[in-house]
C-alpha cells in the first residue's frame, strides 16, 4: 500500500499559500503597457488637433464674413471635443497601473482630462454666445477665448506633469522615460 505524507505536503502546500511575502503585487496593467497607452493616446489626440488647426486660421481669415468665420470655429471645436472623448475613452480604458497608489493616480490623470473636456466644451459655449455684428468685438471675443484655452491647456498640462511628482512610483516614472510617446509630454512638463 502507498502512503502519502499528507501532512508534510499539507504544511508544504500552507507555508506556500502564506508566503506570498508581505507585498502584494498592485492590481492594474503593467507600468510600460500603461504608459504606451496613455502616452500613444494623448499623442494620437496631440497630432490630430495639430493638423486639424494647421488650416483653421487661414480658413477663419478667408470667411466670406463673421458668421461664416465663426461657424468654421464652432466646427473646430466640435471636431476638438469628439477627438477629446476618444482620447479620454483610450485612456480610461487603459484601467490603472501596476503601481502603489494606481488607481489614484489614473483617476487624477482622468480628472485632468476632463478638465481639458470641460474647457473645450465652454470654449465652443463661449464661441456661440460671440456677436457677428460687430467686427472688433467679434475678433476681440474669440481672441479671449483663445487666450482662455491657452491658459487653461497650460494649467492642465502642468497638473497632469506633476501627478510624476505627486506619487512615489519609481517604475511609473521609468516607463514613462523609457515610452517613446511619453518623451514629448514628460520633456514638456519639466
Amino acid at each position: 500500500m502507498l502512503r502519502l505524507p499528507i501532512l508534510p505536503l499539507l504544511a508544504a502546500v500552507a507555508l506556500a499559500a502564506g508566503c506570498g511575502g508581505g507585498e502584494e503585487t498592485p492590481e492594474g496593467v503593467p507600468p510600460a503597457d500603461w504608459a504606451q497607452s496613455v502616452c500613444g493616446a494623448l499623442s494620437d489626440w496631440q497630432t490630430s488637433l495639430q493638423e486639424q488647426s494647421q488650416g483653421l486660421t487661414s480658413e477663419v481669415l478667408e470667411a466670406k464674413d463673421p458668421e461664416a468665420a465663426k461657424q468654421q470655429i464652432s466646427d473646430f471645436l466640435s471636431d476638438v471635443i469628439v477627438e477629446t472623448e476618444t482620447m479620454i475613452g483610450v485612456v480610461e480604458s487603459a484601467g490603472q497601473p501596476a503601481v502603489d497608489e494606481g488607481g489614484a493616480i489614473a483617476g487624477d490623470f482622468q480628472d485632468g482630462l476632463q478638465q481639458m473636456r470641460s474647457a473645450f466644451n465652454d470654449a465652443a459655449s463661449d464661441v456661440e454666445a460671440v456677436p457677428t455684428d460687430d467686427p472688433q468685438a467679434f475678433q476681440q471675443q474669440l481672441t479671449q477665448i483663445g487666450q482662455d484655452l491657452q491658459t487653461q491647456g497650460a494649467a492642465i498640462g502642468k497638473t497632469l506633469g506633476e501627478i510624476d511628482e505627486q506619487y512615489d512610483a519609481d517604475e511609473l516614472s521609468q516607463a514613462f522615460d523609457d515610452t517613446p510617446a511619453c518623451k514629448e509630454f514628460v520633456e514638456g512638463s519639466g
